[in-house]
């Protein structure tokens, strides 16, 4: 005999497995000319962007107990030209038992400017080398060998960005930020690192030129590189000049410590 407590387990283990059988994908390829730019939105899925040679932009979408459709996981793609529109859409479920999830990988040429925003997912970013804005509500955001202008924003999440850089501008609401600053970078204008809540580590070239404006609310900065100091020297607060000084490149957190190591 069964009794109630286990029909209902069996009954849930039915439905993971089945939620968890149960898989949707979706391709696409555009092709693009010399100046193609890249736009992606999705309510509810991170995203992994790669840089490789060619003149396409391919799109994979892969889902686990969501089925693709207008009633559940709508895909929807637009191109302009060498413009290229793409969306993941994830309907509301008030009620969901299993395995579910959104897997969404996009490949592009390297010049492809990047405009990319989801409110909540992760945003991966590698080899792209041209201007990129990128948003998430609630993410972690990691950049590898990039080269150009970059603008980052999480609500939460860390930030984590290596390359070679003109402008600069990371924030997050909630998280640590990790920086690695290779050589050649250059102050087009103002740089700003900015996290709330969470410490803060940069590497950067001896021979980058700033004017550093570095502090934290509760926390203590540490730092390598040559900065001649302006004003009195405190545990939580650094300003100064490198290299004879430049554009300014503010860094703050609210609560966490601050760690600066020459490249």
């Amino acid at each position: 005999m069964f009794n109630r407590k286990s029909v209902l387990l069996f009954i849930a283990l039915f439905i993971v497995t089945a939620s968890a059988a149960r898989a949707d994908e979706w391709r696409h390829t555009w092709n693009v000319g010399a100046k193609p730019e890249f736009q992606f939105h999705s309510n509810d899925a991170g995203i992994d962007i790669s840089a490789r040679p060619g003149n396409t932009i391919e799109a994979y979408v892969q889902t686990t107990g969501y089925h693709i459709g207008d009633n559940d996981v709508r895909v929807t793609e637009r191109q302009e030209g060498d413009r290229v529109e793409f969306e993941v859409h994830v309907a509301p479920h008030h009620f969901m038992i299993g395995v579910y999830n959104i897997k969404v990988v996009v490949t592009l040429p390297e010049n492809t400017p990047l405009h990319v925003n989801t409110s909540d997912g992760h945003i991966r970013v590698e080899g792209v080398k041209a201007e990129s804005r990128l948003e998430s509500g609630d993410g972690g955001v990691d950049v590898e060998r990039f080269d150009g202008t970059l603008w980052a924003h999480t609500g939460d999440g860390h930030i984590r960005a290596a390359g070679r850089f003109d402008h600069l501008d990371l924030s997050t609401g909630d998280g640590h930020i990790e920086l690695e600053v290779e050589a050649g970078s250059k102050l087009a204008s103002s740089w700003e690192l900015h996290t709330h809540d969470g410490s803060v580590r940069a590497s950067i070239p001896a021979d980058l030129s700033a004017d550093m404006d570095v502090d934290t609310g509760d926390g203590h900065i540490d730092s390598d590189i040559p900065i001649t100091v302006q004003g009195s020297l405190s545990r939580n607060r650094l300003r100064g000049a490198m290299n004879g000084g430049g554009p300014l490149f503010r860094i703050h957190t609210g609560d966490g410590s601050i760690h600066l190591t020459k490249r």
